[in-house]
């Protein structure tokens, strides 16, 4: 009895130690007081959440359509605009404009400057055959001027360039396309021809009135055409003239305009390469600056000086700093006789640099069309007073002292004969500073820009080191870099003065 005793007593104290020890574990691997607050926290927070969700859900909702509705009626917008555009170009290029052009796309240049080419090359061949031009019979000129002139009809002289096929006046006042041929004009220190008005009467100006002159135009609406009725006059009535232009041909093949009766009467070889555009620049600068001492000195500075230049964006980009001197030029050399006839086809500075005092300084100006932001800057003209269905052929807009405010004129058409009836008769300058003319293939040649300016730093008392350094930018006087380029200037001195 004992030992079940002991035995039953042994298992009560087993199953006590193991309760405890049981106790104890799960004391030690339960859940502390941290853990459960932890636990009723994000329970509270979900269920927070729970709430704002509920509340917020139908706000999301409404905002996600609006934005969806608002991202497909800007899809349909945009598609309708687009269709609208594509509907109106696609008529416009279909309607010719008030000249009758119609617009080339890009990827059709190519087949337009063929059409072009062949319709040049038609015209050409028409004028080269016997045709008798129409000109106005009657041209009214204002009492200030002369009498009423009656002019007959008449055949083109043998082997000159006939005028283009004349077009009815503009708004049944200007005159049609007009010969200078045929309008006997002699030009004066008084009275320079810039174009004809209504009725035909001649616009004249003096020739210091003329100030700075800008031409802008498309490409063929006239620019060369009215550089042909410019030089020819300045020259006429004694001033000196020099060209820069980097497509300039003496002859040119497409249109027939002879150029070497102007070119053999300027002042010194026409500039083309860059090279000589340079040097042209530079010997003006140089003048400026001589004519600008002998003015403060009480001195006379000699005749007028005019610059004409074409194609000033192509300038601009070929040669380092020209824009800079052609700013100068055109600010300060009106004081001294220096002035410019620019031909471009746009003159805003976004194209052309530098800044607006460039533009600016004209104070006679053509608009032949293309550019009416140009237009309206050089004309003092709002834009929207600008017509460009007005301007055909020979006909632009004119700002000068005979024209202000600016209105339509016609230009006359500088014909081969035109230009050689202003120039008849006229050898050398009155001062005897300009190389005999040459006017025909085989005449003496004038001097290249470089040689002039090397004479002219020369005249100024240089010697051949500075000038030296002024034209080729050496500075030292030894070594074989300077000797060839002295060489090159003494040959350049001997061309001067020969």
């Amino acid at each position: 009895m004992k030992w079940f005793a002991f035995a039953i007593l042994g298992i009560l104290i087993v199953l006590i130690v193991a309760s405890g020890v049981q106790n104890l574990a799960d004391t030690f691997s339960g859940p502390t007081s941290a853990a459960l607050a932890a636990d009723y926290a994000r329970a509270e927070r979900i269920r927070q959440d729970a709430e704002l969700s509920a509340v917020w859900a139908p706000l999301n909702a409404l905002a996600l359509s609006l934005f969806t509705y608002a991202v497909l009626g800007g899809a349909a917008a945009y598609l309708g605009a687009l269709g609208a555009v594509h509907v109106r170009r696609s008529w416009h290029e279909r309607r010719p404009d008030g000249r009758g052009l119609l617009p080339v796309e890009a990827s059709d240049q190519g087949t337009a400057r063929a059409a072009l080419a062949g319709f040049h090359a038609a015209q050409i061949e028409t004028a080269r055959r016997p045709l008798v031009q129409t000109v106005p019979t009657t041209l009214t000129y204002s009492p200030s001027y002369a009498p009423q002139l009656e002019i007959e009809q008449h055949g083109c002289p043998e082997g000159a360039t006939a005028a283009p096929t004349a077009a009815p006046p503009i708004a049944g006042q200007l005159p049609g396309l007009t010969d200078l041929a045929a309008l006997g004009f002699r030009p004066s220190l008084e009275s320079i021809l810039l174009a004809l008005g209504d009725a035909g009467e001649p616009i004249t100006v003096p020739a210091r009135a003329l100030c700075h002159v800008a031409l802008v135009g498309a490409t063929g609406g006239g620019k060369s055409n009215l550089l042909r009725l410019l030089l020819p006059q300045l020259l006429a009535v004694g001033a000196r003239v020099v060209l820069a232009d980097p497509h300039f041909a003496p002859l040119d093949p497409e249109s027939g305009e002879d150029w070497r009766p102007i070119a053999g009467r300027l002042h010194m070889a026409p500039a083309v390469s860059p090279a000589a555009i340079e040097s042209l620049l530079g010997y003006l600068v140089d003048e400026l600056d001589r004519r600008m001492a002998q003015r403060r000195a009480g001195e006379r500075w000699g005749p007028p000086l005019f610059i004409a230049f074409d194609e000033l964006p192509v300038i601009a980009d070929q040669v380092p700093g020209a824009l800079e001197q052609l700013g100068r030029l055109l600010r300060e050399g009106r004081k001294v006789d220096l002035l410019a006839i620019g031909a471009s086809q746009t003159m805003l500075v976004k194209v052309i640099g530098g800044d607006s005092s460039i533009r600016d300084a004209y104070r006679t100006a053509f608009y032949l069309g293309g550019d009416a932001r140009s237009g309206a800057a050089l004309l003092d003209l709002p834009q929207r007073d600008i017509d460009e269905g007005l301007l055909a052929t020979g006909v632009a807009y004119l700002r000068s002292r005979a024209t202000l405010p600016a209105r339509l004129v016609r230009v006359p058409y500088a014909s081969n004969t035109g230009v050689a009836g202003l120039l008849e008769g006229l050898g050398g300058m009155p001062d005897g500073s300009l190389v005999e003319a040459a006017p025909v293939e085989g005449s003496r040649s004038l001097i290249r820009p470089e040689a002039a300016r090397a004479l002219a730093l020369f005249r100024q008392g240089l010697d051949l080191p500075q000038i030296v350094k002024e034209l080729r930018g050496i500075e030292s006087s030894a070594g074989r870099r300077y000797q060839d380029a002295a060489r090159a200037v003494q040959q350049l001195l001997r061309e001067a003065l020969a």
